[in-house]
């Protein structure tokens, strides 16, 4: 595990100077979770959050894949509802990987509803992770790769990640979606490894 952390680290650092940054706030991490930028939310289960007196950052909370309570719902719409700050969405927010768009849809319109809302006011960036990569053609959530500001670079993880650099992942990704979603036998070992 240490030569994968040592070769993580060195992506973000090149990432960082081809982006002329000075810091990286990033998800997708879900066992170290080394990123000091970050917190995590009690409440939610393998998500970040992340606040300052610019931005509210959320990222992986995997609408989909995971289960929350109508309460920890009830905080995610207020959070995301919030005016007074800008507010990012780091990727996989929805988990559009295991979990049909169909029922993801159905389940979370409301949120949705809030996301699409946010964004046409401007207060709201939807920056797409490796799970839910495809969420603007199929939720109709405009998404980008990343979001500056200032000194500073938000971006979702998986493009630093050294497996996604050996792994053909996106060829993996058009398999499942052909393929579709019948490979649930697949999530116990996911949820096992990044819990």
């Amino acid at each position: 595990m240490k030569l994968y952390d040592y070769l993580y680290a060195r992506n973000i650092k090149k990432y960082l100077l081809l982006n002329k940054k000075d810091f990286a706030i990033f998800g997708h991490l879900h066992k170290n979770r080394v990123e000091k930028s970050f917190a995590i939310i009690d409440t939610f289960h393998h998500n970040y959050f992340y606040e300052d007196t610019k931005v509210i950052v959320i990222s992986d909370v995997h609408l989909g894949m995971y289960s929350y309570s109508d309460d920890e719902l009830k905080k995610l719409k207020l959070l995301l509802s919030r005016q007074d700050k800008q507010i990012i969405i780091l990727g996989d927010f929805f988990d559009l990987f295991y979990t049909r768009p169909t029922d993801i849809f159905l389940k979370y319109a409301d949120l949705i509803s809030i996301i699409k809302k946010q964004q046409a006011q401007s207060n709201l960036i939807y920056i797409f992770g490796n799970h839910d990569w495809n969420v603007s053609s199929l939720l109709g959530i405009p998404a980008v790769p990343n979001y500056n500001l200032a000194n500073k670079i938000f971006f979702h993880g998986h493009i630093c990640d050294p497996y996604h650099t050996f792994f053909p992942f996106n060829i993996f990704q058009k398999l499942r979606r052909l393929i579709g979603y019948r490979l649930h036998w697949f999530r116990p070992f996911y949820l096992k490894f990044n819990s």
